[in-house]
């Protein structure tokens, strides 16, 4: 059991390394000092050597410059997709428990509908009916997550409402917006700790899978999905190119998960 937890903490805190690393170079790799990450600093493919020790891409760029420069704005459209779907989540899913009977089962099968569209497809029609826009990835990713995010706190807040905690709360004269603020966004916390851990990292693959296929902020701007597309035909000339991208964005999804395994563990054992 003590071999057992060490390796379990073990496994934090390289997690909580790997996540502090890739926010560090997503956040401030920006403001270290070298070339721009659009300059063109010599031929195309280069393999590492003197001053870029990731050699250069298809166009002759420096690859480390731009994978400090293009992890800022996947991290935002990421992370504000995440908000956003949490947030709807969580107002359909009371919504829906707190309406309860046939009602609230016609608002779960509305959302049900839109999980039918394929993510691909929307973020498609979104990234190309808004070119250049983030904002526009971001609400597709949200749109794509929201059927599945909605079941598991719609599931919690259900308990709540079945175990008669809401029929106390209204009779002693609370109002709706004291009876979830006091009686079920509490008993959401260690499941929304998960849900948001898995929408992050869902919300991450999918920012990424946007930029490999050209959507939001278009080129020149560094975007470590659109590196992987950018440099894939030079694998063999400079690997570096695909594989410093694909490693930071495995490196931030598997810490990601981690972390949130152990916090979604911590809270359960608090409860």
């Amino acid at each position: 059991m003590t071999e057992r937890r060490w390796v379990s903490r073990a496994g934090t805190v390289a997690a909580g390394i790997g996540l502090l690393t890739v926010l560090a170079a997503a956040c401030l790799g920006g403001l270290v000092d070298g070339p721009d990450a659009n300059e063109q600093v010599g031929a195309p493919f280069l393999a590492p050597g003197s001053g870029m020790p990731l050699g250069t891409d298809g166009i002759g760029r420096d690859v480390w410059t731009r994978l400090l420069h293009g992890g800022g704005r996947i991290l935002l459209v990421a992370v504000a997709a995440t908000a956003v779907t949490v947030l709807v989540s969580i107002a359909l899913a009371v919504f829906s428990a707190l309406l309860g009977g046939r009602s609230g089962e016609r608002v779960v099968r509305m959302v049900d509908m839109v999980g039918v569209i394929p993510g691909l497809l929307l973020m498609l029609l979104f990234g190309t009916g808004f070119p250049h826009n983030d904002m526009a990835v971001a609400v597709a990713i949200a749109l794509v997550s929201v059927p599945y995010s909605t079941r598991v706190p719609r599931a919690a807040v259900r308990r709540v409402v079945n175990s008669g905690f809401v029929e106390v709360s209204r009779s002693r004269g609370d109002s709706w917006w004291q009876t979830i603020k006091h009686d079920l966004l509490p008993n959401l916390v260690a499941p929304l700790a998960t849900e948001t851990g898995l929408r992050l990292t869902g919300s991450l693959h999918l920012a990424s899978t946007a930029g490999f296929l050209g959507l939001g902020q278009g080129p020149p701007n560094a975007n470590w999905g659109r590196m992987v597309q950018e440099n894939v035909e030079g694998m063999f000339l400079n690997p570096w190119g695909v594989i410093a991208p694909a490693t930071v964005l495995v490196v931030a999804i598997v810490s990601i998960n981690v972390l949130t395994d152990d916090l979604s563990r911590v809270l359960r054992s608090r409860r």
